[in-house]
């Protein structure tokens, strides 16, 4: 599902002294089945576009185009309910929102809330959980009992059981290990992958970016600075450096190999360990060859 954002702002407190423009007017489309990653320093907005693209704010001017709805000032709050079913939410530290007495219960509760029956809520919860690799075995025990990346498993699927059109994601790898958050943005690329929904990514993670989406945006004082490809946003250093903005670690060790002499090249660039390594094998072998040719001379 698109989303499209016309001449948006938002002030919060709006029309009292203490009043704080947040942003001003954003123009951007998020791409039907994209997976988009939104970047920016703190105060950049992007914490705001979060919840104005799943109805928790309502512009101050402007509108919002989510599927066939329109979003403005006036939308009335019927409107904004058809607008919350289609999006997923999934928060920093999702696990926290976990309450129920048994996991299949607490996933089971969102489609229960939005009407499903026992049988149906219970056979999109079954679903949810297995798309996050928890085991039935688990589905009895209290969500409490679990370990931390298994809370934050079946918080998620208590998201995904409610079969949104968007899953928006806000720094959801916060607070685990590594090895916890390559595990965690698998499962996002593979629900985007096989779910054929549109993926929002909130992240100030540049490796993330890099290596999950296919279409960025950069927020810069509450204004889009910048829409388009990773490659794209990437490819100005100078430019990342005036937004506050680093390279991802893969770039960064590719400018220490132009430092350190070799020749790589400068158009093709390389967002995953397996394209620097092939750019790196094909200049090696290139310059096999050539100091082959040199010797039959």
């Amino acid at each position: 599902m698109q989303i499209t954002f016309e001449d948006v702002s938002f002030t919060y407190s709006a029309n009292t002294p203490f009043a704080s423009e947040a942003l001003k007017q954003v123009s951007l489309t998020i791409p039907d089945k994209s997976y988009t990653a939104i970047i920016g320093n703190t105060g950049s907005g992007k914490s705001t576009l979060t919840k104005l693209f799943n109805g928790l704010l309502l512009p101050t001017d402007g509108q919002i185009i989510v599927g066939d709805t329109v979003v403005t000032p006036e939308t009335s709050k019927k409107q904004v309910k058809n607008v919350r079913k289609k999006m997923g939410m999934v928060f920093q530290f999702p696990e926290a929102q976990l309450f129920e007495e048994s996991v299949i219960k607490d996933v089971m509760f969102g489609p229960k809330n939005f009407g499903d029956d026992e049988e149906t809520a219970r056979r999109k919860a079954e679903m949810a959980l297995e798309r996050v690799g928890i085991s039935d075995a688990l589905y009895d025990q209290s969500p409490f009992d679990l370990s931390g990346g298994q809370m934050r498993r079946v918080a998620i699927a208590g998201v995904l059981a409610m079969e949104p059109e968007v899953l928006i994601l806000d720094e959801p790898t916060a607070g685990l290990d590594p090895k916890g958050q390559d595990e965690l943005m698998t499962i996002f690329n593979d629900l985007y992958a096989t779910g054929q929904m549109t993926v929002i990514l909130v992240t100030h993670q540049m490796n993330d970016v890099a290596s999950w989406s296919n279409h960025v945006i950069v927020m810069d004082h509450g204004t889009c600075v910048f829409e388009g490809q990773p490659t794209e946003v990437f490819s100005d250093q100078e430019w990342l450096e005036h937004h506050h903005l680093a390279l991802p670690d893969i770039l960064a060790f590719r400018e220490k190999l132009f430092a350190n002499g070799l020749s790589l090249p400068k158009d093709a660039l390389p967002l995953t360990v397996d394209q620097l390594a092939d750019q790196i094998a094909a200049q090696l072998m290139s310059d096999t060859q050539g100091e082959a040719v040199q010797d039959e001379r």
